[in-house]
């Protein structure tokens, strides 16, 4: 249980991303693969980033920087995928990155840097 409370202000990043209680809009053209990746992504609970909380292994580390691994510092803050995030239109916060308007994109970021089927 400590374990997880440890990790929870870190994962608590959806209000970073939407101010708003109002329903997101999802584009029709978006699949359900591409939508489930965005909304865990947004949640910042992913596979990648939060499977040790099952397995009882350690949290990751991001074998670039040797920080622990978060959906934000893949998005934002990772000097690895600093050209990658063009496709995002480089962002600078959350909400730029993982916000409504990128809601096509945000599949197709993951899918460049090769961790699509991680998360």
């Amino acid at each position: 249980m400590a374990r997880l409370l440890k990790t929870l202000p870190n994962t608590l990043i959806l209000k970073s991303i939407k101010k708003s209680i109002n329903k997101w809009h999802t584009p029709s053209n978006v699949s359900r693969h591409a939508d489930v990746i965005t909304t865990r992504a947004r949640f910042g609970h992913t596979n990648l980033t939060h499977v040790h909380l099952i397995t009882k292994e350690d949290q990751p580390v991001c074998s670039n920087c040797k920080t622990p691994l978060s959906i934000q510092h893949i998005v934002l803050d990772c000097p690895k995928f600093t050209s990658s995030r063009h496709i995002l239109n480089h962002p600078s916060t959350m909400e730029e990155a993982l916000g409504e308007h990128n809601t096509n994109l945000i599949s197709t970021f993951f899918k460049s840097i090769n961790i699509i089927n991680n998360l």
